[in-house]
């Protein structure tokens, strides 16, 4: 269950990060 969290929140913070550099090049 800890590495379902932890996976969930590394692909959470990926998201956040691609949707960070879509707004900078939008």
């Amino acid at each position: 269950n800890r590495l379902l969290s932890s996976l969930y929140f590394s692909t959470n913070c990926l998201a956040q990060f691609k949707y960070s550099l879509l707004f900078l090049f939008a």
